[in-house]
């Protein structure tokens, strides 16, 4: 079972930090998971070429070019990000710009997702958030069969919360169980 754990972090903080220990858990239950920090990739931004939208393809060419293709092969998909102003991370809303192309017809239907959220601005700002990817997911025609939410203001707080980094692997290996 191949897994992409995808992080839409600016830098390795609160958000790498919760998935860094979900993917810790589903490679307990034997998951083969393949971990992309977007900002490593440097995607650039969405054309806004609304062919793409039509033809079914993206025009613009960088190493997202390469990651369409380990989602269509990865059996499950894992999407953190970090909440800025109670929605997702830039890398992660470039991410999402750029597989609009892959909505009509939908290149990646059925695909199970987890979600993984954290923010500093409280509970409520982080689950509009988690909306966003929801909405997105739902365009998208993959099926979102769980989430975390996590609340931290300053750098690797989270890391200090044992009871939401536990509950993060716990959700690692009950999402490859329930993939299984």
């Amino acid at each position: 079972m191949k897994i992409l754990a995808i992080s839409g972090s600016h830098r390795n903080s609160n958000t790498d930090a919760m998935l860094n220990e979900f993917v810790k858990g589903c490679r307990k239950n034997r998951a083969n998971v393949k971990l992309v920090l977007l900002r490593k990739l440097n995607p650039k931004v969405c054309c806004g070429w609304s062919d793409c939208y039509y033809e079914n393809y993206c025009i613009v060419k960088d190493e997202m070019q390469k990651l369409y293709v380990e989602l269509e092969k990865a059996d499950a998909w894992v999407l953190a990000s970090p909440t800025y102003f109670d929605a997702v991370s830039t890398y992660m809303k470039i991410f999402i710009d750029r597989l609009n192309p892959y909505c009509k017809p939908p290149r990646y239907r059925g695909k199970k997702i987890f979600l993984i959220c954290v923010g500093g601005a409280g509970l409520r700002s982080t689950k509009r958030c988690e909306r966003a990817l929801k909405r997105f997911c739902y365009h998208l025609k993959v099926k979102v069969i769980g989430s975390v939410l996590g609340v931290a203001d300053h750098e690797r707080e989270i890391l200090k919360n044992k009871v939401k980094l536990k509950e993060c692997f716990n959700a690692g290996a009950r999402f490859v169980a329930q993939l299984k």
